[in-house]
């Protein structure tokens, strides 16, 4: 007869493969989003900027600091979320309980999320010269303010799937994930943390949904191999 361990083999190959490609990949996309970080940190935080006017009344103009004044900032954010990554390879890799790695992933899911929030309110608040009576938060708020709200909501829900089981962790982790991805649609600027983010959380779904489709196959031959030896029994004790 099969050995019982052939229904729980697959699985932890799959979960483990397709975490390290989920977080993999997550990482790469976050790079994709490199653009867009900059130009939020340039055209509408205008962290390393500085308002000026021609005149008493001429609209004010922003002078900015040139691509390599960005380079620091940048490598700032993207450390960050480099690190979660190859963390996160490393997890799946030797992590075996689902429970531990789910509370690996989601810790290290809000890294760079709440690294990126926080730095870019930092830079905001002390490496933004606004014209007079303007308070330079009040870029932050106008540009990063719903996706933040939104991402804390997507923190604090991944966090409550911690506590739960089955179904229910499911559900509350894939509306996680979706509202990361709703909160880089609404500030694509984030994206340099959100893509990690991302993959880390779909890491943990792995581990909170175990069934696959090869471990559905090897435990669905497993029983049909167990249903035919039962048959073949009961054959040869019937006269």
């Amino acid at each position: 007869m099969p050995s019982a361990k052939t229904g729980t083999a697959w699985p932890q190959l799959d979960q483990k493969l397709g975490g390290a490609l989920l977080i993999f990949s997550g990482g790469f996309t976050s790079l994709v989003f490199g653009a867009a970080t900059l130009w939020l940190l340039r055209e509408q935080l205008h962290i390393g900027c500085d308002a000026y006017a021609d005149g008493p009344e001429a609209a004010y103009s922003w002078i900015c600091s040139d691509g390599i004044g960005y380079l620091a900032p940048g490598l700032t954010l993207v450390t960050m979320t480099a690190l979660v990554v190859v963390v996160g390879l490393v997890v799946t890799a030797l992590v075996r309980s689902d429970r531990s790695a789910r509370v690996w992933f989601t810790v290290l899911a809000a890294l760079p999320i709440v690294w990126t929030l926080a730095w870019t309110w930092y830079g905001s608040e002390r490496l933004v010269y606004p014209p007079p009576g303007v308070h330079p938060i009040e870029y932050w708020i106008g540009s990063l303010g719903p996706a933040a709200l939104v991402c804390l909501l997507a923190l604090v829900v991944a966090v409550m799937a911690l506590f739960v089981s089955g179904r229910m962790a499911f559900g509350l982790t894939v509306a996680a994930v979706v509202s990361i991805g709703i909160a880089t649609v609404l500030q694509p600027g984030i994206g340099i943390a959100s893509g990690a983010t991302a993959a880390l959380l779909c890491a943990a779904l792995l581990r909170t949904k175990k069934v696959t489709v090869a471990g559905r196959l090897a435990r669905t031959t497993v029983v049909k191999l167990d249903t035919s030896e039962v048959r073949a029994r009961r054959a040869r004790r019937t006269p």
